[in-house]
């Protein structure tokens, strides 16, 4: 099950991976909460009296150096792996994690049976709508889905005892993400997403591809498409006024993305290469829904 993950890894060169390749980091964020950073992806980890609870193992060479990690710190078994979205670069490797209930969004299973590749898990043991508690014994694990946002299954992971919360794909620290990633995102769903989360009081914010948990990179990423929303939905306003829907998406097909300057982000890696796609997902998120 693991040689085709392990090929698809290897086809992942825009994430600049050969940069994320050094030794797995097992970083405390609270009281038994843990984040696992290894090969630019990070897991969230939470202990509990009864078991271990573990987020998005990747696939499976990842997950087996999660679990000697783990292992590390804790004797007590890995009883539940929950996977934040559907994407099948972070839903692999669910197989080392033998006796776990997996536990994912309604939707996934659906995507898990087109899988060519092999890596996602055969079954999903326990699947919820809107939220689920996952009581792990002393530790209390939240998890919401709030709508789509990167994918349709979204998933929010919160240790509200310890102020933590754990998303995956939704932002990278001061970067815009690379645009080859950006087609399956719903920009207006993250946007609200994201708010949501910036509101909260939180110590800690896991993202999926970042080895930082620091909130101001949350934070800011919500900044970052509300001002991106406000500037694309203006002219598209002026466009739909004008002549309506046909022009708004002559406009979005035309020369609108490029037009668009966010000048407080032009620090962030990635500005210049790519600003112009993620105006043009909000773009299409605003016109087309998705």
């Amino acid at each position: 099950m693991s040689l085709p993950l392990r090929s698809l890894t290897a086809s992942l060169g825009a994430l600049t991976l050969g940069a994320h390749m050094a030794q797995a980091e097992m970083t405390p964020l609270g009281d038994n909460v843990y984040m696992h950073f290894s090969n630019y992806y990070s897991s969230l980890v939470v202990i509990g009296d009864n078991g271990v609870l573990v987020v998005d193992p990747a696939w499976t060479d990842r997950a087996k150096t999660m679990q000697a990690e783990i292992a590390g710190i804790t004797d007590k078994p890995v009883t539940h792996v929950v996977l934040t979205h559907e994407h099948y670069d972070h839903v692999g490797g669910t197989e080392v994690f033998e006796d776990a209930q997996i536990v994912c969004h309604a939707t996934c299973q659906k995507f898990f049976d087109l899988d060519v590749l092999g890596g996602a898990p055969d079954t999903v043991n326990q699947s919820f709508e809107d939220e689920l508690t996952i009581d792990l014994g002393g530790k209390q694990v939240e998890l919401l889905h709030m709508g789509s946002g990167d994918g349709v299954a979204t998933t929010i992971v919160s240790v509200p005892a310890d102020k933590v919360v754990a998303t995956a794909d939704m932002y990278d620290a001061d970067s815009l993400t690379d645009s080859m990633w950006l087609e399956d995102r719903n920009y207006l769903g993250m946007r609200k997403i994201l708010n949501e989360l910036a509101s909260w009081d939180l110590n800690h914010s896991v993202s999926g591809h970042s080895a930082s948990t620091d909130v101001a990179a949350l934070r800011d990423h919500a900044a970052f498409l509300n001002d991106l929303y406000d500037a694309v939905k203006t002219e598209l306003d002026a466009a739909m006024a004008e002549g309506g829907p046909q022009a708004a998406f002559a406009l979005l097909g035309g020369d609108l993305p490029g037009q668009i300057d966010l000048p407080a982000y032009k620090d962030w890696n990635g500005y210049d290469e790519h600003l112009s796609t993620h105006a043009w997902r909000m773009g299409m998120s605003i016109m087309h829904g998705g």
